[in-house]
Protein backbone atom coordinates (compact mmCIF):
# COMPACT_ATOMS: atom_id res chain seq x y z
CA UNK A 1 0.00 0.00 0.00
CA UNK A 2 2.51 2.56 1.07
CA UNK A 3 4.76 1.48 -2.27
CA UNK A 4 1.35 2.41 -4.16
CA UNK A 5 0.74 5.89 -2.60
CA UNK A 6 4.75 6.69 -3.10
CA UNK A 7 4.08 5.50 -6.96
CA UNK A 8 1.36 8.14 -6.87
CA UNK A 9 2.95 11.12 -5.35
CA UNK A 10 5.27 10.99 -7.70
CA UNK A 11 3.17 10.59 -10.40
CA UNK A 12 1.15 13.79 -9.28
CA UNK A 13 4.91 15.57 -8.68
CA UNK A 14 5.54 15.37 -12.59
CA UNK A 15 2.38 16.46 -13.68
CA UNK A 16 2.71 19.48 -11.68
CA UNK A 17 5.73 20.31 -13.14
CA UNK A 18 8.87 21.41 -11.22
CA UNK A 19 9.54 24.21 -8.69
CA UNK A 20 10.87 27.52 -9.27
CA UNK A 21 14.74 27.73 -9.80
CA UNK A 22 16.05 31.36 -9.61
CA UNK A 23 15.53 32.06 -13.04
CA UNK A 24 17.72 34.71 -13.51
CA UNK A 25 20.42 33.05 -15.60
CA UNK A 26 17.85 31.04 -17.67
CA UNK A 27 16.14 34.18 -18.08
CA UNK A 28 19.27 35.60 -19.32
CA UNK A 29 19.84 32.58 -21.51
CA UNK A 30 16.88 33.30 -23.45
CA UNK A 31 17.45 36.56 -24.07
CA UNK A 32 20.61 35.41 -25.68
CA UNK A 33 18.72 32.90 -27.48
CA UNK A 34 17.01 36.18 -28.86
CA UNK A 35 19.51 37.99 -29.37
CA UNK A 36 21.29 35.23 -31.56
CA UNK A 37 18.24 34.75 -33.85
CA UNK A 38 18.24 38.79 -34.39
CA UNK A 39 22.14 38.72 -34.99
CA UNK A 40 21.86 36.97 -39.23
CA UNK A 41 18.76 39.84 -39.88
CA UNK A 42 21.32 42.80 -38.68
CA UNK A 43 23.89 41.21 -40.22
CA UNK A 44 22.06 40.57 -43.38
CA UNK A 45 20.92 44.44 -43.19
CA UNK A 46 24.57 45.33 -42.85
CA UNK A 47 25.74 43.29 -46.09
CA UNK A 48 23.08 45.09 -47.43
CA UNK A 49 24.11 48.56 -46.43
CA UNK A 50 27.77 48.07 -47.24
CA UNK A 51 26.70 46.81 -50.86
CA UNK A 52 24.31 50.04 -51.06
CA UNK A 53 27.35 52.41 -49.20
CA UNK A 54 30.07 50.90 -52.10
CA UNK A 55 27.99 51.58 -54.83
CA UNK A 56 27.25 55.10 -54.07
CA UNK A 57 30.39 55.36 -53.66
CA UNK A 58 31.40 54.57 -56.88
CA UNK A 59 28.88 56.80 -58.42
CA UNK A 60 30.87 59.64 -56.48
CA UNK A 61 33.87 58.61 -57.86
CA UNK A 62 32.97 58.81 -61.38
CA UNK A 63 31.11 62.04 -60.76
CA UNK A 64 34.29 63.32 -59.14
CA UNK A 65 36.33 62.12 -61.95
CA UNK A 66 33.46 64.00 -63.95
CA UNK A 67 33.84 67.35 -62.22
CA UNK A 68 37.67 67.04 -62.65
CA UNK A 69 37.43 66.17 -66.67
CA UNK A 70 34.51 69.56 -66.55
CA UNK A 71 36.72 71.56 -64.87
CA UNK A 72 39.70 70.34 -67.27
CA UNK A 73 37.61 71.59 -70.34
CA UNK A 74 36.42 75.01 -68.04
CA UNK A 75 39.95 76.14 -68.31
CA UNK A 76 40.68 75.92 -71.90
CA UNK A 77 37.31 77.07 -72.75
CA UNK A 78 37.75 80.09 -71.02
CA UNK A 79 40.88 80.94 -73.04
CA UNK A 80 38.96 80.25 -75.84
CA UNK A 81 36.15 82.44 -74.98
CA UNK A 82 38.83 85.28 -74.29
CA UNK A 83 39.66 84.74 -78.28
CA UNK A 84 36.23 84.45 -79.52
CA UNK A 85 34.65 87.54 -77.88
CA UNK A 86 37.36 90.01 -78.97
CA UNK A 87 36.72 88.60 -82.47
CA UNK A 88 32.97 89.23 -81.42
CA UNK A 89 33.77 92.31 -80.91
CA UNK A 90 36.20 93.32 -83.81
CA UNK A 91 33.05 91.85 -85.77
CA UNK A 92 30.52 94.21 -83.99
CA UNK A 93 32.94 96.77 -84.48
CA UNK A 94 33.08 96.14 -88.62
CA UNK A 95 29.64 95.32 -88.83
CA UNK A 96 28.73 98.83 -87.06
CA UNK A 97 31.05 100.71 -89.25
CA UNK A 98 29.34 99.17 -92.66
CA UNK A 99 25.92 100.15 -91.21
CA UNK A 100 26.80 103.48 -90.65
CA UNK A 101 28.70 104.24 -93.89
CA UNK A 102 25.27 102.71 -95.38
CA UNK A 103 23.35 105.02 -93.26
CA UNK A 104 25.55 107.79 -94.97
CA UNK A 105 24.60 106.32 -98.36
CA UNK A 106 21.46 106.88 -97.67
CA UNK A 107 20.37 103.33 -97.09
CA UNK A 108 16.87 102.47 -95.88
CA UNK A 109 18.08 99.32 -94.67
CA UNK A 110 20.06 100.72 -92.34
CA UNK A 111 18.03 102.85 -90.70
CA UNK A 112 15.47 99.94 -90.83
CA UNK A 113 18.31 98.06 -88.72
CA UNK A 114 18.79 101.14 -86.33
CA UNK A 115 15.32 101.37 -85.76
CA UNK A 116 13.94 98.19 -85.18
CA UNK A 117 16.71 95.71 -84.23
CA UNK A 118 18.40 95.65 -80.61
CA UNK A 119 21.16 93.58 -81.66
CA UNK A 120 22.07 94.57 -85.33
CA UNK A 121 23.09 90.50 -86.20
CA UNK A 122 19.29 89.74 -86.17
CA UNK A 123 19.06 91.75 -89.14
CA UNK A 124 20.84 89.43 -90.94
CA UNK A 125 18.09 86.93 -90.66
CA UNK A 126 16.53 89.39 -93.18
CA UNK A 127 17.69 88.62 -96.18
CA UNK A 128 15.92 91.27 -98.15
CA UNK A 129 17.84 93.61 -96.20
CA UNK A 130 21.35 92.18 -97.34
CA UNK A 131 20.67 93.63 -100.85
CA UNK A 132 22.03 96.70 -99.45
CA UNK A 133 24.64 95.61 -97.84
CA UNK A 134 28.36 95.57 -99.26
CA UNK A 135 30.88 92.20 -99.45
CA UNK A 136 32.48 93.58 -96.89
CA UNK A 137 29.16 94.26 -94.28
CA UNK A 138 27.54 90.78 -95.22
CA UNK A 139 31.10 89.14 -94.23
CA UNK A 140 31.20 90.63 -90.68
CA UNK A 141 27.85 89.68 -90.18
CA UNK A 142 28.90 86.19 -91.59
CA UNK A 143 31.52 86.59 -88.66
CA UNK A 144 29.09 87.34 -86.61
CA UNK A 145 26.95 84.57 -86.80
CA UNK A 146 29.51 81.97 -87.04
CA UNK A 147 31.02 83.42 -83.85
CA UNK A 148 27.73 83.81 -82.22
CA UNK A 149 26.98 79.58 -81.70
CA UNK A 150 30.93 79.49 -80.91
CA UNK A 151 30.76 81.31 -78.33
CA UNK A 152 27.54 80.21 -76.77
CA UNK A 153 28.83 76.79 -76.36
CA UNK A 154 32.33 78.16 -74.80
CA UNK A 155 29.91 79.60 -72.37
CA UNK A 156 28.08 76.36 -71.93
CA UNK A 157 31.79 74.59 -71.33
CA UNK A 158 32.76 77.05 -69.06
CA UNK A 159 30.10 77.58 -66.78
CA UNK A 160 26.48 75.96 -67.56
CA UNK A 161 28.42 72.32 -67.73
CA UNK A 162 30.50 72.92 -64.85
CA UNK A 163 27.39 74.44 -62.91
CA UNK A 164 25.38 70.88 -63.48
CA UNK A 165 28.71 68.39 -62.36
CA UNK A 166 29.32 70.52 -59.71
CA UNK A 167 25.15 70.13 -58.85
CA UNK A 168 25.60 66.04 -59.93
CA UNK A 169 28.63 65.57 -57.58
CA UNK A 170 26.98 67.42 -54.95
CA UNK A 171 23.53 65.62 -54.75
CA UNK A 172 25.64 62.23 -55.00
CA UNK A 173 27.98 63.21 -52.02
CA UNK A 174 24.93 63.82 -49.96
CA UNK A 175 23.60 60.25 -51.20
CA UNK A 176 27.01 58.99 -50.23
CA UNK A 177 27.26 60.81 -46.26
CA UNK A 178 23.75 59.48 -45.72
CA UNK A 179 24.75 55.85 -46.99
CA UNK A 180 28.04 55.84 -44.71
CA UNK A 181 25.99 57.51 -41.61
CA UNK A 182 23.31 54.33 -41.88
CA UNK A 183 25.98 52.00 -42.30
CA UNK A 184 27.86 53.34 -39.85
CA UNK A 185 24.41 52.87 -37.70
CA UNK A 186 23.98 49.64 -38.93
CA UNK A 187 27.13 48.35 -38.19
CA UNK A 188 27.05 50.26 -34.48
CA UNK A 189 24.09 48.32 -33.50
CA UNK A 190 25.47 45.14 -34.89
CA UNK A 191 28.77 45.83 -32.58
CA UNK A 192 26.42 46.19 -29.68
CA UNK A 193 24.60 43.45 -30.53
CA UNK A 194 27.91 41.28 -30.62
CA UNK A 195 28.95 42.66 -27.56
CA UNK A 196 25.56 41.64 -25.61
CA UNK A 197 25.86 38.03 -26.90
CA UNK A 198 29.65 37.96 -25.97
CA UNK A 199 28.34 38.75 -22.48
CA UNK A 200 25.81 37.17 -22.00
CA UNK A 201 27.47 33.63 -23.57
CA UNK A 202 30.05 34.54 -21.24
CA UNK A 203 27.83 34.77 -18.12
CA UNK A 204 26.04 31.72 -18.70
CA UNK A 205 28.89 29.39 -19.37
CA UNK A 206 30.24 30.93 -16.31
CA UNK A 207 26.97 30.03 -14.21
CA UNK A 208 26.97 26.72 -15.64
CA UNK A 209 30.48 25.98 -14.63
CA UNK A 210 29.97 27.26 -11.32
CA UNK A 211 27.13 24.57 -10.88
CA UNK A 212 30.03 21.71 -11.76
CA UNK A 213 31.98 23.81 -8.52
CA UNK A 214 28.72 23.77 -6.25
CA UNK A 215 27.76 20.13 -6.66
CA UNK A 216 31.31 19.00 -6.23
CA UNK A 217 31.59 21.08 -3.11
CA UNK A 218 27.97 19.51 -2.11
CA UNK A 219 28.91 16.51 -2.39
CA UNK A 220 32.67 16.14 -1.70
CA UNK A 221 33.37 14.31 -4.39
CA UNK A 222 36.97 13.50 -5.48
CA UNK A 223 38.85 10.97 -7.52
CA UNK A 224 37.37 9.90 -11.46
CA UNK A 225 33.84 10.73 -9.96
CA UNK A 226 35.73 14.84 -9.80
CA UNK A 227 37.16 14.33 -12.87
CA UNK A 228 34.52 12.96 -15.06
CA UNK A 229 31.86 15.70 -13.64
CA UNK A 230 34.73 18.77 -14.10
CA UNK A 231 35.04 17.06 -17.85
CA UNK A 232 31.50 16.63 -18.65
CA UNK A 233 30.47 20.27 -16.53
CA UNK A 234 32.78 21.98 -19.30
CA UNK A 235 31.57 20.17 -22.30
CA UNK A 236 28.80 21.21 -21.17
CA UNK A 237 29.60 24.52 -20.34
CA UNK A 238 31.36 25.24 -24.27
CA UNK A 239 28.16 24.06 -25.90
CA UNK A 240 24.79 25.98 -26.75
CA UNK A 241 22.81 24.18 -24.20
CA UNK A 242 19.82 25.95 -22.65
CA UNK A 243 16.88 28.02 -23.64
CA UNK A 244 16.81 28.59 -27.64
CA UNK A 245 14.82 29.50 -30.69
CA UNK A 246 15.33 27.15 -33.58
CA UNK A 247 18.52 25.27 -34.08
CA UNK A 248 21.36 27.76 -32.38
CA UNK A 249 24.81 28.70 -34.32
CA UNK A 250 27.56 25.82 -34.34
CA UNK A 251 24.85 23.26 -34.33
CA UNK A 252 23.23 21.19 -37.42
CA UNK A 253 19.76 19.11 -37.52
CA UNK A 254 20.47 15.22 -38.35
CA UNK A 255 17.04 15.00 -39.41
CA UNK A 256 16.25 12.45 -37.13
CA UNK A 257 13.56 13.21 -35.02
CA UNK A 258 11.96 11.04 -31.85
CA UNK A 259 8.73 12.31 -30.01
CA UNK A 260 7.45 10.27 -26.73
CA UNK A 261 5.96 11.22 -22.88
CA UNK A 262 8.71 13.62 -21.18
CA UNK A 263 8.81 13.53 -17.51
CA UNK A 264 11.27 15.22 -14.86
CA UNK A 265 13.66 14.54 -12.05
CA UNK A 266 15.97 16.67 -9.63
CA UNK A 267 14.82 16.14 -6.12
CA UNK A 268 16.44 12.67 -4.39
CA UNK A 269 19.05 12.06 -7.68
CA UNK A 270 20.71 15.96 -7.77
CA UNK A 271 24.39 14.91 -5.95
CA UNK A 272 24.19 11.26 -7.07
CA UNK A 273 25.92 9.68 -9.79
CA UNK A 274 24.53 9.95 -13.38
CA UNK A 275 25.02 6.96 -15.55
CA UNK A 276 27.27 9.19 -17.82
CA UNK A 277 29.82 8.63 -14.78
CA UNK A 278 29.10 12.68 -13.78
CA UNK A 279 27.58 14.10 -10.94
CA UNK A 280 24.45 14.91 -12.36
CA UNK A 281 22.89 18.54 -11.53
CA UNK A 282 19.27 19.19 -11.75
CA UNK A 283 20.06 22.65 -12.44
CA UNK A 284 21.67 21.93 -15.84
CA UNK A 285 20.11 21.36 -19.33
CA UNK A 286 20.31 17.77 -19.68
CA UNK A 287 18.32 14.62 -19.90
CA UNK A 288 18.07 11.03 -19.25
CA UNK A 289 17.16 8.54 -22.44
CA UNK A 290 16.83 4.55 -22.47
CA UNK A 291 19.36 4.30 -25.63
CA UNK A 292 20.90 7.44 -26.94
CA UNK A 293 24.42 7.86 -26.25
CA UNK A 294 25.96 10.04 -23.89
CA UNK A 295 26.42 13.33 -24.87
CA UNK A 296 23.77 13.29 -27.79
CA UNK A 297 22.66 16.61 -28.22
CA UNK A 298 18.52 17.03 -28.24
CA UNK A 299 16.67 20.19 -29.68
CA UNK A 300 13.74 19.72 -27.16
CA UNK A 301 10.06 21.49 -28.71
CA UNK A 302 7.14 21.76 -25.79
CA UNK A 303 4.36 24.09 -27.16
CA UNK A 304 6.05 27.50 -27.93
CA UNK A 305 9.58 26.86 -26.39
CA UNK A 306 12.86 24.90 -27.29
CA UNK A 307 15.60 24.69 -25.02
CA UNK A 308 19.09 22.21 -26.30
CA UNK A 309 19.64 19.83 -23.76
CA UNK A 310 22.09 16.87 -23.63
CA UNK A 311 21.91 13.00 -22.87
CA UNK A 312 24.23 12.24 -19.67
CA UNK A 313 21.92 9.78 -17.86
CA UNK A 314 19.59 6.34 -18.35
CA UNK A 315 15.94 6.43 -17.61
CA UNK A 316 12.84 6.81 -17.26
CA UNK A 317 12.11 3.50 -16.09
CA UNK A 318 8.45 4.35 -16.20
CA UNK A 319 6.35 2.46 -18.55
CA UNK A 320 4.88 5.02 -21.21
CA UNK A 321 7.91 7.29 -20.72
CA UNK A 322 10.40 8.12 -23.57
CA UNK A 323 12.85 11.47 -21.42
CA UNK A 324 13.31 12.66 -18.51
CA UNK A 325 14.58 16.00 -18.26
CA UNK A 326 16.12 17.47 -15.90
CA UNK A 327 14.30 20.04 -13.32
CA UNK A 328 15.62 23.21 -15.20
CA UNK A 329 15.08 22.04 -18.78
CA UNK A 330 11.74 21.16 -17.64
CA UNK A 331 10.89 24.23 -15.44
CA UNK A 332 11.99 26.11 -18.45
CA UNK A 333 9.64 24.01 -21.14
CA UNK A 334 7.13 23.90 -18.71
CA UNK A 335 6.98 20.42 -18.95
CA UNK A 336 5.27 18.00 -16.13
CA UNK A 337 4.56 14.87 -17.55
CA UNK A 338 3.81 16.02 -21.51
CA UNK A 339 4.34 14.24 -25.04
CA UNK A 340 7.34 16.18 -26.68
CA UNK A 341 9.39 16.24 -29.66
CA UNK A 342 13.33 15.62 -29.78
CA UNK A 343 15.02 16.44 -32.76
CA UNK A 344 18.89 14.62 -32.49
CA UNK A 345 21.61 17.62 -33.23
CA UNK A 346 25.35 17.47 -33.96
CA UNK A 347 27.85 19.83 -34.29
CA UNK A 348 28.08 22.04 -37.15
CA UNK A 349 31.60 20.94 -39.52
Amino acid sequence: MRRRLLFAFSILIAALGPAALGSTAVDRAFDLAELRLERPALEALVGSARADFEIVGASLELSRMGLDAVLAEQIVALDRLEEVEGDLRAARARFDDGIEQLYIRGGTAALTVVMFFDDPTDAGIATHYLEALNDSETDSLGDIEELLPVMDELKYTAFDAVELAEADYAERERAFLLAAGHLSELESELARLNVRIDRLTTEWREYRLGLVEDVLQATGATGVLAEVTVEQGALRASLPLGPTIGIPPGLESTGRVLSGVASWYGPGFHGRRASSGAIFDERDFTVAHKTLAHGTLLLVTFGDKQAVVMVNDRGPFIEGRSFDLSKAAAQYLGVGLNRIRAEVLVAAP
